[in-house]
């Protein structure tokens, strides 16, 4: 898997807002792990459905075929790849710029 380019990394930013706290985690998992936590949390599966969908350019139906166990640790891997920590960095300068 490659990087979204620009365009789509805004994209998956708008995926997971409601997910992702203003906040300064040590690392990208300890950041990649609140983000699943909320997921689950707040009951809203289909936000790492249609992040996995755009990170991995693979329909949603495409996605439910795999076991949730594999799902999920796509959605990982995507967001570490896509360098979620830089990105919310990047989406809170873009907005205040």
């Amino acid at each position: 898997m490659k990087p979204l380019n620009l365009e789509k990394a805004l994209e998956l930013f708008n995926i997971l807002c409601d997910h992702i706290q203003d906040t300064k985690e040590p690392d990208a998992y300890t950041f990649v792990g609140k983000i699943v936590d909320s997921v689950i949390q707040k009951n809203r599966h289909e936000d790492y459905l249609k992040a996995a969908s755009l990170m991995f350019d693979m329909p949603i139906d495409e996605l439910v075929k795999f076991k949730p166990k594999e799902v999920m640790d796509m959605f990982i891997e995507g967001l570490i790849t896509n360098k979620i920590l830089e990105l919310l960095e990047f989406a809170k300068e873009f907005s205040n710029g």
